[in-house]
């Protein structure tokens, strides 16, 4: 909730039993959370009815008391109202939306579609989250895989195939190719919708103004890249809304028009 990281599990069906083992795994590689924020579906409130169980057997234990005093404590969304959740929701919609548009109704193996959502994971969990350097080329921005490994996060570059590949490499390079048709989607349709206001909002978008961080939208940049920006001088049109700015990169300055902005953080 404070580092917005994503965590994906891949399950063979929806129950309350297949819910609890991935909850099991996430707590083994995670740790436990001392609080969960779910929806009122059937299966996490089945998932939370047994969980309590478990808790009321280990408390008349003497040896066990300690963990059922550790228990996770599970919150509720008011019965339809999912807009309570939109933390997450937003999540799930970047990487579950992106998902249907490019796979479809292909027949995937478990293995590839495996594969897949963890390496969707990776690329929403290493999205930056501010900038902490006084220029973009001085230090990186924190992620959420920062917080999670404890360390900068260096993931495998894409895979790069030629036409003419061995029977082995097939499956592979299939999932390097989703894979990057995922990450141009998101980059074209997700990330614009970044620096626009809620539409709980009737205000006005504040405009982008110097000083601003900006990610630097091009679906040609390689995929997990998230280059940033700040904005030096901002050009307005003939209505005198800004229009152009001219951005400092790492890569040098460059000058972008807003449509392939959007910002990240605000002096």
């Amino acid at each position: 909730m404070v580092t917005r990281a994503v965590h994906l599990e891949t399950c063979p069906d929806l129950n309350t039993d297949t819910f609890l083992n991935a909850f099991r795994r996430f707590c083994s590689r995670r740790c436990q959370s001392q609080i969960l924020y779910s929806d009122n579906g059937k299966i996490f409130v089945g998932a939370s009815d047994e969980l309590k169980k478990t808790v009321k057997a280990l408390d008349n234990d003497r040896i066990y008391k300690a963990l059922a005093k550790a228990n996770t404590t599970w919150n509720f969304n008011h019965p339809y109202g999912a807009r309570f959740g939109g933390v997450w929701e937003r999540l799930i919609q970047s990487a579950k939306g992106t998902l249907i548009l490019i796979l479809g109704s292909r027949r995937l193996s478990f293995d590839t579609f495996l594969t897949i959502m963890v390496e969707t994971e990776s690329i929403l969990s290493s999205r930056p989250l501010n900038n902490v350097a006084e220029q973009p080329d001085n230090e990186e921005p924190l992620t959420p895989n920062n917080f999670l490994i404890q360390r900068h996060f260096n993931s495998l570059p894409p895979g790069q195939f030629g036409n003419q590949q061995p029977a082995s490499l097939k499956t592979l390079k299939n999932i390097q190719k989703m894979m990057n048709h995922i990450w141009q989607r998101l980059v074209k349709e997700y990330l614009p919708t970044l620096s626009r206001l809620s539409k709980w909002s009737n205000s006005n978008d504040r405009p982008l103004k110097v000083d601003d961080i900006v990610w630097v939208l091009n679906d040609q940049t390689p995929r997990g890249i998230w280059p940033l920006g700040r904005v030096m001088e901002t050009t307005p049109g003939r209505d005198g809304e800004t229009r152009v700015v001219k951005l400092k990169t790492a890569y040098g300055t460059f000058v972008r028009p807003l449509s392939g902005l959007a910002r990240v953080f605000s002096p």
